[in-house]
């Protein structure tokens, strides 16, 4: 429709254009026919004139017609209308990931730089199923962080009690058992304990929460970056999506916003686990 318009405004400017010429060059051809004393000036202005007038069919044939098939012809050829769309969908893909505050995706979770993370944290914010191996690999660190004043800890597990619960979990998760989901939540939560059991008085304020909410993502909060890897829903083992929002992003916000409402225990869904 702009393109219609534009083109429309060309059209208009055009024969504008051809007109005004047109006329002057009608004015000039009188103005010849009263200098016929003149031998040099007389021939000059009616040549002139002359000229004008014999362009104005030829520029409006170029400039409606020919030069917009050759142009049409060209962006066949070189596909150049849908390179610049693709161009202007880049664009937008960009200022959308701007946004978000996405700033990775992979599918091996483990290639993340765990470390430098837990270097610099001082909140770290953690719901998952259960994240045996992750725990299993960053237990040290775990360690670490709770022997720090400056850091608090938060722990969000499904409620191995919640029977319902347990058994959506069981018919997702890698074709387990209820009971074994539920065995693996309860090692997931004693493991966890002895971790932080090495924190002193003065060590990492640490809480760890049931919820009755399902996990659909596992999500680590690192003060201005979340990790969330998301859940797969067939059986085998497999590398499933891993997604990096950093702190100002549209997305950012949202899950750390989900962290928050999750243990706002006025929502009634979920209870703090007593050491």
């Amino acid at each position: 429709m702009e393109r219609k318009v534009f083109r429309e405004i060309v059209d208009l400017r055009l024969w504008i254009a051809a007109l005004a010429t047109g006329a002057f060059g009608l004015i000039l051809l009188i103005v010849s026919l009263f200098l016929s004393g003149h031998n040099i000036l007389q021939p000059f202005i009616a040549s002139l004139a002359s000229l004008l007038i014999a362009t104005i069919p030829i520029t409006l044939i170029w400039e409606l017609y020919a030069k917009r098939a050759l142009i049409n012809e060209v962006n066949e050829e070189i596909g150049l209308e849908k390179s610049l769309e693709e161009i202007k969908s880049i664009l937008k893909l960009h200022k959308d990931l701007q946004a978000s505050g996405l700033s990775r995706v992979t599918r091996d979770y483990m290639s993340l730089d765990w470390m430098e993370l837990f270097k610099k944290v001082h909140r770290l914010d953690i719901f998952i199923a259960y994240g045996r191996t992750w725990r299993a690999r960053y237990t040290t660190q775990l360690k670490e962080l709770a022997l720090r004043s400056d850091v608090t800890i938060r722990v969000v597990f499904p409620d191995p009690d919640n029977q319902e619960l347990i058994n959506a979990l069981a018919h997702r998760i890698n074709g387990k058992t209820s009971e074994e989901i539920s065995k693996e939540i309860k090692d997931a939560v004693a493991e966890f304990s002895n971790i932080f059991a090495h924190s002193p008085n003065g060590g990492a304020k640490i809480s760890m929460w049931y919820t009755s909410v399902l996990p659909n993502f596992a999500l680590y909060i690192f003060d201005d970056n979340i990790i969330t890897t998301l859940y797969t829903h067939r059986r085998q083992r497999i590398g499933v999506p891993t997604l990096i929002f950093e702190h100002g992003g549209s997305i950012y916000d949202f899950f750390k916003e989900e962290f928050e409402e999750l243990i706002d225990e006025k929502n009634e869904i979920a209870r703090k686990i007593e050491k």
